[in-house]
């Protein structure tokens, strides 16, 4: 893999996929070597855009880079929701009503390496999985009604629970 990605539309493609590994420190290494104000490759302008000496003004990257930070937040593959995979620790971040897989929208906070509650709004009747952010796991209450819903933890440590349309399910670390 390469270690250094400058040129042509790798910068963003190859961050993503670093993501996806979990490598989100050395992702964000690049990235800000590759879009920053004094980058050399692709220098940021006042308008906030970026211009690739190759192309100039190219809407496709400049989309990118928001999937590209929306991947170290969070992750949705296989039907399987992941808070903060990619974020470094050692960095405070929220995000809210980011889409997952199934017609979710998630929100969530990190502060000093620890999630908080997270909140999960079906869009649609459906089966939320979720790999806990969590060593102890969670529970879920369901925000409209206030009860507990029953969650089912695979032996991989991904956790399921039912929920319905226009119900937000607040996540909670077990005590």
């Amino acid at each position: 893999m390469e270690k250094s990605t400058s040129h042509a539309n790798s910068n963003v493609t190859i961050n993503i996929a670093r993501a996806r590994m979990g490598l989100g420190a050395e992702a964000i290494t690049n990235a800000k070597m590759c879009f920053s104000a004094t980058s050399e490759h692709s220098p940021a302008q006042p308008n906030g855009l970026f211009n690739w000496k190759g192309h100039g003004y190219y809407m496709t990257e400049q989309v990118a880079v928001a999937r590209f930070v929306s991947e170290l937040l969070l992750q949705s593959t296989g039907g399987v929701i992941r808070i903060f995979p990619a974020w470094p620790a050692d960095n405070d971040a929220r995000f809210a009503n980011l889409l997952a897989e199934g017609g979710f929208e998630v929100s969530a906070e990190q502060v000093s390496g620890r999630v908080g509650d997270v909140r999960i709004h079906a869009t649609v009747d459906g089966t939320a999985r979720l790999l806990s952010p969590w060593p102890g796991g969670f529970t879920v209450v369901e925000q409209d009604g206030g009860a507990a819903v029953p969650v089912d933890v695979m032996p991989n440590g991904v956790a399921s629970f039912a929920t319905g349309a226009g119900k937000t399910n607040l996540l909670k670390a077990a005590l």
